[in-house]
């Protein structure tokens, strides 16, 4: 029921944590004005640097 009222009222329904801690981390990057095109090679390169920093 709260997500078909959240569609019609055009309000973004995160519903798992993975969607809530991709939504945070897409709203940081934009705050920061890093958002861009990269291919998914570049994307897993970031994060497996990340990951073993």
């Amino acid at each position: 029921m709260y997500k078909r009222q959240a569609v019609a009222r055009a309000v973004p329904c995160l519903t798992t944590v993975q969607a809530l801690a991709a939504a945070v981390q897409g709203i940081d990057a934009l705050t920061r004005g890093e958002v861009g095109v990269s291919s998914l090679q570049e994307h897993a390169e970031r994060l497996t640097a990340a990951r073993e920093a």
